[in-house]
């Protein structure tokens, strides 16, 4: 893949909050050739004619069965070099299609819960996502020491 194709990604993390805590959705790829084996955000390229969030939307869909009926909010947390990355608030958890066949399955996880057993390079963007959603939130998340 050359540095231009790189550059051209959206991703989307949908969420919901209990107890204090987000809970993020990721996807764990089928198979090795669609990124890691670990969970994962759902990302992907930007197709011609589409916006970043567009992408990040239809990625969301694809990859974690995400139905634009259930989105609440979409929030974007910024540009992670290659790619842009949104987070939206869902009404219904448990209201998602199935995902397309590059997705084994789906779990939700918290921040913590990710850094145990996520992909180790896209820690850093889930940390990330939950400041900036506590902000934008204006939520006040008290942390374990």
């Amino acid at each position: 893949m050359s540095v231009d194709e790189k550059k051209n990604r959206a991703a989307m993390i949908p969420f919901y909050i209990k107890d204090d805590e987000f809970h993020f959705l990721f996807m764990r790829p089928s198979d090795q050739n669609f990124g890691s084996l670990e969970y994962q955000i759902a990302k992907g390229m930007i197709d011609d004619g589409e916006t970043e969030l567009d992408a990040a939307i239809r990625e969301g869909k694809e990859e974690l069965g995400l139905k634009e009926t259930n989105i609440e909010n979409i929030h974007k947390i910024g540009k992670f070099n290659p790619m842009t990355v949104y987070a939206c608030s869902v009404h219904n958890i448990d209201d998602f299609d199935e995902p397309h066949y590059e997705t084994k399955d789906t779990k939700w996880l918290t921040e913590k819960e990710f850094t145990e057993i996520g992909r180790k390079w896209q820690k850093f963007i889930v940390n990330i996502t939950s400041l900036r959603l506590q902000k934008i939130l204006k939520l006040n998340f008290k942390k374990e020491k």
